[in-house]
């Protein structure tokens, strides 16, 4: 009976345990209304909790003294509600504050953005995947201070020109170090490989492919930039010129989470030229032969003369002239371009292992056929915890990308076929097509070409064929053992493999170069770029009673690259319907050629701090290359950094206004070894011929003294955050020094040699940094604007042997910008005759300048630039504008060039030109009188001096988006854990007084692409 009635209270006590239990259930969304994911929810007192599933759900089990509920994510500020007698609570986290807390990688490892001391920017990747574009680098553009970003073209997935707080080198490169997921990425360009056409250019297979295409900027997490040489001395001699680490997503933990990312959208030219008529082409060239002649030749017998010269009767009245045929070449080759793109992702884990995946397929064409993009990636990337002490994580990231190119693309002798640069200069008389609708001109139709361009450039764009095809891999192994708590050692093994094909195949029913001559001439050649890495790093941390906190690393890295290129070229193809190489019946040229070099390296890291409030950091890094002569193959760079974090003093405690302080300061040294590989080697070379045989002989004079370029930077900074971090401001100031510059010595010709690569020289480079964030509304209704701002200056402060002019280039010269033009001054156009003047070098008026009035007038680097975001949200809605802005510059432009012969009997011009023409005496003109052959050669030359040489500044409205995420009540009906509609516009408006076709263009090539006016609209989905 006892054993019965304890049992019975037991079970009585059981009942009214439960009984006194409830549960409570709810969904956890961010201010948008989307789901977060993995938050937590604590029972506030105990140790209670559970985390949301993939679309934010949570149920949780309380007990009935439980008051209230505590919820987390990371990122998002914490929240506590009240339970009371609710069965359902649904929470709103806003995004924290406390941006401090955000770690950020510094290279081989991780920081708190709080106890960083060096000149770091971070750009989220949810910034770089609003931007549709094939390469993240172009993505960065305005993104953060100090980093200026620059398409060399509007060739889709073309090469992207990156320079971090400006030039450094004047020989050596400038170009940054791309780390992603701790693989150094080979930035070298492939496309324009092996021999020369038979017009002898390789220009005719150039396409400016991108080695950083390879990455879908959807998988992208997050980016750091590492500007001063304190953060980038951890790298060595690959940052000389900055580092940009990549870090692509990770896996999630939990049931599998997919999302799709799709967008459709359509591509314009920012900016057409408006070529003149035929009408207005003879009126202007009219003017030209009457001025040529000094008003001896009447109007009437001009002409006739020119009518004449353009295969029509000199005797063609008013009537007549104007019913003469006018092809608006321009409009015919540049028309409107597609994007399409696909993606998908997928995130998913287990207590062990996580698990990243995403494929995609992006294809654009230009606005000028038959340029075009077409890419398709594959990433999948992993981690597994073997036990408590071993992680395994691998990636591999696949990626076949291929374009085709518009025919001279690269510029060289084979422009005038290019629709770039011909359209606008291509007399209008000349038509496209035949009454029988084929194209009018080819070769053999006996069609008669009026003009100095002799080609169809639309019939070019179809029977021309160029292409390049990439095939890349990027991926890698590490092992992570965590021996102690605080000691681990990762070993990573790395492969960045990239096989670049190009093809070739000129038509003969065109007309031009000697292709036709030749019956048709074509081209192949591959391009093997290996780069094999391998780091292995120790890494301790330590804290000690909470306040002393030391970390160290260990590291050892060694690096491979190799490139090797083959190619060949044939003519006379029995027709054009046979377009590959074994049905070439004359072989041309068989080329082959490799070449590599290998660093081997050392470096550590020892930082610490007090509380976080005084933060003070060394790195130091000894570099071997082979690119260096034998007595100086290793260099040492060190590095340091300090850091206070006024905020967490004691007499700041109170000073609610402040919420961030910080001050810091570094100093760093790195290196700089971008230059040929064997620059220091004495060489010989094959393929000569001595006495019937096969010789060699020497091409290059040996320096094994050449040693590293040096770069010595001091930085200062300020972190503050007010109100609540409602206003963060960043600012940094520096100044850095090259010395022992890389540069190519002038020798006697008396020795046999043209130069040597030496060690010569100084260059400094000073700068300010800003970056400014507001956020004045939250709730509801948010608005968040954020601006950045750089100001640069650079300057020669040495070179070789007391000289203050480098023989051979003027325009280098101590105490001047590096990048300057060195010109004649234009003075204008002389409103009584229309003749062009100059200035010489006392001011005074001539029209024939000498070598001798050169003066220094601009660089080609821009002094400053920067970005503004505004984003505005109300509730699912978004509104987001993004202008970028480059001040500064002063930039030859050979198109206007060009096509400023107005007056001449072979060429065409556009409105620009013709509008601001000088007519009649006492005109106040912008453009010279035209004349027979060229713009005012009569005076000293038509293109002499700094005539065309303009301002670049431009501010232009690079994205605005609006969006629309569906709110949690539709997506649940729905099935979605997130969706989000909206249309995008790029490049939609730009202010600028540069004539040409687009001022942010880093070219002089008169071929050049200029960037596409995108619309595209999308959809974004979680599921």
């Amino acid at each position: 009976m006892r054993r019965a009635i304890l049992w019975a209270l037991a079970q009585l006590c059981l009942v009214l345990n439960v009984w006194a239990q409830r549960a409570v259930s709810g969904r956890i969304t961010d201010e948008t209304g989307s789901p977060l994911a993995n938050a937590s929810i604590t029972v506030k007192g105990t140790n209670t909790g559970t985390t949301t599933s993939a679309e934010g759900f949570y149920t949780i089990t309380v007990p009935a003294k439980a008051t209230a509920l505590i919820f987390s994510h990371l990122g998002k500020m914490s929240q506590e509600l009240a339970i009371g007698t609710k069965s359902e609570l649904n929470v709103q986290l806003k995004t924290s504050d406390k941006s401090l807390d955000e770690v950020v990688v510094v290279g081989y490892s991780v920081q708190r953005k709080k106890d960083v001391a060096a000149a770091i920017s971070k750009i989220d990747g949810d910034d770089i995947a609003k931007i549709p574009v094939p390469s993240f680098a172009q993505a960065m553009q305005g993104q953060a201070p100090g980093v200026a970003v620059a398409a060399t073209s509007g060739i889709p997935g073309g090469a992207i020109n990156v320079t971090i707080r400006g030039v450094g080198s004047l020989n050596a490169g400038n170009t940054p170090l791309y780390v992603v997921d701790g693989i150094q990425i080979n930035t070298s360009l492939s496309g324009s490989i092996g021999g020369s056409s038979s017009s002898g250019s390789s220009d005719a297979v150039k396409t400016q492919n991108n080695p950083l295409s390879f990455l879908n900027p959807n998988d992208i997490e997050s980016i750091e930039i590492l500007k001063d040489a304190a953060a980038a001395a951890i790298y060595g001699a690959k940052a000389a010129g900055g580092v940009v680490l990549v870090t692509t997503k990770k896996g999630g933990s939990g049931k599998a989470k997919f999302n799709l990312h799709m967008y459709y959208g359509q591509t314009k030219a920012t900016k057409l030229q408006q070529p003149l008529t035929t009408q207005e082409w003879l009126q202007a060239r009219i003017e030209g032969i009457v001025n040529t002649s000094g008003n001896v030749t009447t109007v009437d017998a001009a002409r006739a003369q020119a009518l004449t010269e353009i295969g029509q009767p000199g005797t063609l009245t008013d009537k007549e002239i104007a019913a003469l045929n006018s092809t608006d070449w321009m409009k015919a080759a540049w028309g409107t371009g597609q994007i399409k793109s696909a993606e998908m992702s997928m995130q998913a884990g287990t207590q062990a292992t996580s698990l990243y995946m995403s494929g995609s397929y992006n294809y654009q064409t230009s606005h000028i056929k038959p340029t075009n993009f077409e890419r398709g990636t594959f990433l999948i990337k992993g981690s597994h915890k073997v036990s408590n002490k071993i992680t395994v994580d691998a990636s591999i990231n696949l990626s076949t990308f291929s374009q085709k190119a518009n025919f001279g693309q690269g510029g060289g002798n084979n422009n005038t076929i290019n629709a770039a640069y011909a359209a606008a200069q291509l007399l209008p008389i000349n038509p496209i097509y035949r009454p029988d609708g084929q194209y009018y001109g080819l070769s053999g139709s006996g069609d008669a070409w009026y003009g100095s361009f002799a080609n169809n450039p639309v019939a070019a764009q179809e029977l021309l064929k160029i292409s390049v095809r990439t095939n890349q891999l990027v991926g890698g192994v590490s092992g992570t053992y965590r021996i102690t708590p605080e000691l681990s050692v990762k070993s990573l093994v790395g492969l960045d493999y990239r096989l670049a094909q190009v093809k070739s195949y000129l038509d003969p029913r065109l007309i031009g170069g000697t292709y036709d001559a030749v019956r048709g001439t074509g081209e192949v050649g591959s391009n093997w770029t290996t780069n094999f890495i391998t780091t292995t790093t120790a890494t301790y941390q330590k804290s000690i009673r909470e306040v002393h906190n030391v970390s160290a690393l260990l590291g050892i890295e060694y690096r491979n690259d190799a490139d090797q290129q083959i190619s060949a070229t044939g003519n006379s193809f029995p027709s054009s319907d046979f377009q590959y190489l074994n049905s070439a019946a004359t072989p041309v040229a068989v080329t082959e050629s490799w070449t590599g070099y290998a660093n081997f390296s050392q470096f550590a890291r020892l930082g610490y701090n007090y509380r976080s409030r005084y933060i003070v950091g060394f790195t130091l890094r000894r570099d071997g290359s082979s690119r260096f002569g034998a007595n100086h193959l290793y260099g040492t760079f060190p590095s340091v950094q300090f850091a206070w974090n006024a905020s967490e003093e004691s007499f700041l405690a109170d000073a609610k206004s402040i919420s961030q302080l910080k001050f810091r300061y570094s100093y760093g040294r790195t290196g700089n070894d971008q230059i040929g590989n064997f620059d220091s080697r004495g060489l010989y070379g094959g393929g000569r011929v001595y006495n019937g045989s096969s010789a060699i002989n020497p091409t290059n004079l040996g320096n094994p003294e050449l040693t590293w370029e040096t770069r010595t930077e001091h930085n200062v900074g300020l972190d503050l955050g007010l109100f609540d971090n409602k206003i963060l401001l960043t600012a940094d100031a520096y100044r850095r020094v090259n010395v022992d510059l890389l540069l190519d010595r002038s020798l006697l010709p008396s020795t046999g040699w043209t130069n040597i690569s030496q060690n010569t020289g100084s260059l400094m480079n000073r700068g300010v940094e800003i970056a400014l964030t507001v956020r004045p509304l939250s709730g509801d209704l948010r608005l968040e604007s954020s601006f950045n701002f750089t100001a640069t200056r650079n300057k020669i402060l040495s070179l070789y042997d007391g000289l203050q002019v480098l023989p051979g280039d003027a325009s280098v010269k101590v105490g001047e910008w590096a990048g300057s033009n060195f010109l004649a001054r234009w003075a204008g156009v002389n409103p009584a005759t229309g003749r062009s003047m100059w200035y010489d070098i006392n001011g005074n008026i001539t029209y024939q300048p000498t070598t001798a009035d050169r003066v220094f007038v601009g660089t080609v680097y821009p002094s400053y630039f920067g970005g503004w975001t505004n984003t505005l949200s109300f509730k699912g809605f978004e509104l987001s504008a993004f202008l970028q802005y480059e001040y500064g510059r002063r930039r030859f432009d050979n198109q206007l060039q060009q096509e400023a012969r107005i007056g001449s009997s072979g060429t065409n011009t556009h409105h620009y030109i013709y509008d601001n023409r000088w007519t009649t005496p006492g005109q106040l003109a912008s453009i010279p009188r035209p004349l027979s052959s060229q713009t005012e050669q009569v005076s000293s030359s038509w293109n002499a001096g700094d005539h065309w040489y303009y301002k670049t500044d431009y501010i232009r409205l690079k994205q605005v988006t609006l969006s629309y995420n569906v709110q949690p009540e539709a997506l649940k009906r729905m099935g979605f854990t997130a969706v989000r509609l909206y249309v995008q516009g790029l490049n939609l408006w730009t202010y600028t007084k540069f004539p040409g076709y687009d001022p942010e263009y880093t070219g002089t090539s008169s071929t050049i692409i200029p960037q596409a006016k995108n619309m595209t609209v999308g959809i974004q989905a979680g599921f």
